[in-house]
């Protein structure tokens, strides 16, 4: 079985476990910082926090430029008509991955972990399938993934086992995720698929993602909101409503293939771009400016105008069911009620092998 960063005081979501069930986009809350006729303490801590987050975003960037955790757009090219087995699933193609994205989402949302975990996810996803050695033969079973839906959904539900056992306070179990698959995967199957992954990434599992950039800029941009030219409450409001797009629309990007080649970070940018667009917040042309320089990404380039675009129509799909809804008669969730405490609690569990059925996912869907 592989082992990895386990933690002993954490909680293992099974299928045994009853289980809440909340949907939602977390929103980042600022506080801005009063200000004052000369530098006092407070002020240059937060000079410090600052030049934290912009040293952060520089390791970002240098990550994300590594070859390490390059990512292309793997399907341009070989998923041609005919070239897949007989005997497979099928080849994958982007409805493939906006539907198991759908599904991850989903899977999230009930077990109650933070959404981050789906972005994470599809980069071990995307750095696996944009790694020529995945397709060696001789040094692994992954070679026809492209060509079997059936080995690409057990890639990603792997993935995102891995990604809740490292960065998340709770456990997903294989067993679990064996049962939403009706049994298709065996806990063997997953645990054998999850050292196949982690192999072909070099064990390198915490790289960037959009929306770790989009975190770190709003972080940013909240230090600097004493510069505000409006008071701190309208301020405040309009930088939680900057975060709450920002991230709706880093989340949504996930799902959608012709992004993949896209730097993390120019997906960032547009997501915030359009979140300020959005509201006409009054600040944003000086904002953009600091970012452009921060960031080394023009704000107003060609790439993020198109990246612009392309959020903008998917937001608009994703309002009207065309896009991270197409499988909600299908992935039924229960949206607690309002005595329901705010904060999940540490036991989270699934309800019943009825609930684990609603979040089944069956390649014959994709």
């Amino acid at each position: 079985m592989t082992k990895v960063s386990h933690c002993n005081n954490r909680n293992i979501i099974s299928a045994s476990q009853p289980q809440s069930c909340q949907s939602q986009v977390t929103s980042r809350h600022f506080t801005t910082t009063a200000t004052a006729t000369r530098p006092t303490r407070p002020l240059l801590l937060e000079a410090k926090k600052t030049e934290m987050i912009a040293d952060r975003i520089q390791i970002l960037l240098s990550q994300e430029s590594s070859s390490s955790y390059a990512v292309r757009n793997y399907l341009q090219g070989r998923c041609r008509p005919g070239q897949h087995n007989p005997s497979s699933s099928g080849p994958v193609d982007a409805t493939c991955r906006l539907k198991m994205v759908d599904w991850l989402y989903a899977i999230v949302d009930t077990c109650q972990l933070r959404r981050s975990a789906v972005p994470i996810a599809m980069t071990y996803v995307d750095r696996l399938l944009s790694n020529p050695r995945t397709y060696d033969q001789r040094s692994t079973g992954l070679a026809n993934i492209l060509h079997d839906r059936n080995m690409y959904q057990l890639i990603v539900m792997t993935c995102l086992y891995t990604a809740v056992k490292l960065h998340e306070q709770q456990i997903i179990s294989p067993e679990l995720l064996s049962r939403l698959s009706l049994g298709r995967y065996s806990i063997q199957d997953i645990e054998a698929a999850e050292l196949a992954v982690l192999t072909l990434l070099g064990w390198k599992v915490s790289g960037p993602t959009a929306l770790d950039f989009v975190d770190h800029i709003l972080a940013m941009n909240d230090d600097d909101a004493s510069s505000s030219s409006m008071d701190e409450s309208e301020s405040s409001a309009s930088r939680d409503t900057i975060a709450i797009l920002a991230r709706m629309q880093a989340e949504l990007s996930v799902a959608d293939q012709s992004l993949v080649s896209v730097p993390y970070s120019t997906v960032a940018v547009a997501c915030i771009r359009n979140a300020m667009d959005e509201i006409n917040y009054p600040s944003s042309a000086s904002d953009l400016q600091r970012l452009s320089s921060v960031m080394n990404v023009g704000t107003f380039s060609s790439e993020v105008d198109d990246v612009c675009a392309h959020l903008k129509q998917m937001t608009r799909d994703s309002a009207n069911g065309a896009v991270l809804s197409r499988l909600s008669s299908e992935l039924v969730c229960t949206v607690p009620s309002s005595k329901a405490p705010k904060k999940p609690t540490l036991k989270r569990e699934i309800s019943s092998p009825t609930s684990v059925s609603r979040l089944s996912v069956s390649t014959d869907r994709m």
